[in-house]
C-alpha cells in the first residue's frame, strides 16, 4: 500500500500543492487503495496488485492539462525526456559495474602481492609488486573512465522537470530492481562477517598468516563489489524520481558532498596504501576502507541535514 502512495507523490511532485488538487489526489489514492484490496482479496500476490493499479492509473500529465493546471517551474528548468531517462539508466548501469570492479581489484591488489611474494624464488618480490601496481592502476582507471560514462547527466542531479511519463518509467524500474538492490546488500554484508569467521578460524588452525589474509581480502573484495554494483544503478531511479538525497530540497548539499567525495576517496586510497607499505600489516589496514565508509556517510548526514534545515 506504502508502494502505491509514493507513487502517486511522485507523480504528482510538480504540480502546485493547491486544495484543490490535494482534493484530488486523496480521491485518486482512495481509488487506487480500493482497487488494490480488490485484487489482494482475489488472490494477487501484492507485487502483482501493485502492477495492476499502476497500470490502470493513466497518465498524469493529460489529466493535469484537463483541469488546466501546468507543472511549476515549467519552461525555466531543463526536461529530462524518456531517451535522456532511458540513456541515463544505461550509462549508470555501466558506471556501477566499471566502480565495482575497480574498488575490486583494488582491495584484491595486497592479496596477489603477497600470494606472489610468498613464493620461493629471486624475483617473486619484485612480481608481486608489479602485479600490485597493476591492479590498483587499473582500478584507479576504471574509477576515472566510470566518470565519464554520466558526465553529460550531471545536469540531472540538480533541479530538473521529470515528466510523469518518465516518473512512471523509473517507478515501474525501480520495483523491478529493488528485490535485486536488496538481495544484494543481504550477499555482501553476509560476506563481510563470513570475511571475519574465516579470519578467525584460520588464525587458529593454520600457521600460515598470509593465506587468512588472503582469504579475508578477498571475501571482503566480493563483498564490496556486489553492494556497489546491486546499489548504484538503483540510485538512478532516485535521480529521475528525485527522491531520497535528490530531492529538490538536498540538490545543493549533494552538490557539496559530491565535491567531498572526489577528495574523501582518492586521499583514503593513499591512506590505504601508505600504512599498509609502511607498517606491512596488510591484514589490519583494511579497516580503512569501512572507517571511511562510516565517516563519509556522517559527514553527508550532517550536510544534508545542515542545508535540509536552511531551506
Amino acid at each position: 500500500m506504502e508502494t502505491i502512495r509514493t507513487y502517486l507523490n511522485n507523480m504528482l511532485a510538480a504540480y502546485p500543492k493547491t486544495p484543490e488538487l490535494m482534493r484530488m489526489k486523496e480521491d485518486i489514492l482512495s481509488t487506487m487503495e480500493d482497487k488494490y484490496n480488490e485484487l489482494k482479496a482475489e488472490g494477487k500476490t501484492e507485487n502483482e496488485a501493485v502492477g495492476i493499479v499502476i497500470s490502470e492509473f493513466g497518465n498524469i500529465d493529460e489529466l493535469m492539462q484537463e483541469m488546466n493546471v501546468q507543472p511549476e517551474n515549467l519552461g525555466r528548468l531543463p526536461a529530462v525526456d524518456m531517451a535522456t531517462a532511458m540513456d541515463f539508466v544505461a550509462a549508470k548501469k555501466q558506471q556501477s559495474r566499471l566502480v565495482s570492479t575497480g574498488v575490486l581489484l583494488c582491495i584484491l591488489a595486497p592479496t596477489v602481492f603477497m600470494a606472489i611474494a610468498d613464493r620461493p624464488g629471486e624475483r617473486t618480490g619484485f612480481l608481486g609488486l608489479l602485479c600490485l601496481f597493476l591492479f590498483i592502476a587499473v582500478g584507479v582507471g576504471l574509477f576515472i573512465f566510470s566518470g565519464f560514462q554520466t558526465e553529460r547527466f550531471k545536469f540531472m542531479e540538480g533541479q530538473v522537470y521529470i515528466p510523469a511519463d518518465v516518473k512512471e518509467y523509473a517507478f515501474q524500474q525501480q520495483q523491478r530492481h529493488r528485490t535485486g538492490r536488496n538481495i544484494g546488500m543481504l550477499v555482501g554484508i553476509m560476506l563481510f562477517f563470513l570475511s571475519l569467521i574465516v579470519f578467525f578460524l584460520l588464525s587458529e588452525f593454520t600457521s600460515y598468516d598470509g593465506a587468512t589474509i588472503v582469504a579475508m581480502l578477498a571475501l571482503i573484495a566480493v563483498g564490496v563489489f556486489i553492494l556497489i554494483l546491486s546499489s548504484n544503478t538503483y540510485s538512478a531511479f532516485n535521480v529521475l524520481l528525485q527522491t531520497e538525497e535528490y530531492a529538490p530540497v538536498h540538490t545543493r548539499s549533494g552538490r557539496i558532498i559530491g565535491a567531498i567525495g572526489a577528495v574523501w576517496w582518492p586521499v583514503t586510497v593513499v591512506v590505504y596504501l601508505a600504512w599498509s607499505f609502511i607498517s606491512g600489516s596488510w591484514g589490519i589496514t583494511w579497516v580503512v576502507w569501512p572507517v571511511a565508509g562510516i565517516l563519509f556517510g556522517a559527514v553527508s548526514g550532517a550536510i544534508s541535514s545542515l542545508y535540509g534545515e536552511k531551506r
